[in-house]
């Protein structure tokens, strides 16, 4: 080795650039932009439900399996009764009675991991387990409501 070749040993570490700062801080705070934007809207908005549109599809899979026992979806289709909606993912075929979630399993499959903690630990924060449509989905009726909060 010649006095002229850089050692490998005596070198040292390139230096960070403000780029590299950037990208390792761009996740925490976009995440922190996202809960923050997410606490402002609904704040905002308080009379829109939760979860709503396909997620309300999804999350029957969940609900039926570990709150209801019914894969069937009879208990949820009979709780809403005349009020069942299209757009809520459940549709009755008429050739067999049967009740067909329209939504496939796998986004629940993937919500799985949360909505278990959230079911095992709601006793042990005092609240109840139960499959009420009221936080969810139909705040904004007063009689479903009242009905779910009787129950």
């Amino acid at each position: 080795m010649t006095s002229a070749t850089p050692s490998l040993a005596t070198s040292a570490p390139p230096a960070r650039t403000w780029v590299h700062r950037a990208l390792r801080l761009f996740v925490p705070v976009v995440g922190i932009l996202g809960l923050l934007s997410l606490v402002t809207y609904y704040r905002m908005h308080p009379d829109l439900p939760f979860i709503r549109s396909d997620g309300y599809g999804y999350h029957l899979y969940l609900t039926a399996a570990f709150v209801q026992h019914d894969l069937s979806f009879r208990t949820e289709a009979a709780e809403w009764g005349a009020d069942l909606d299209y757009n809520m993912g459940l549709t009755r075929d008429e050739t067999t009675g049967r009740y067909l979630n329209r939504f496939p399993p796998g986004q629940a499959l993937l919500m799985l991991p949360a909505f278990l903690g959230a079911h095992f630990s709601a006793p042990l924060l005092g609240s109840v387990r139960t499959a009420s449509r009221c936080p969810t989905i139909s705040r904004r009726r007063s009689a479903d409501c009242a009905r779910c909060s009787s129950d």
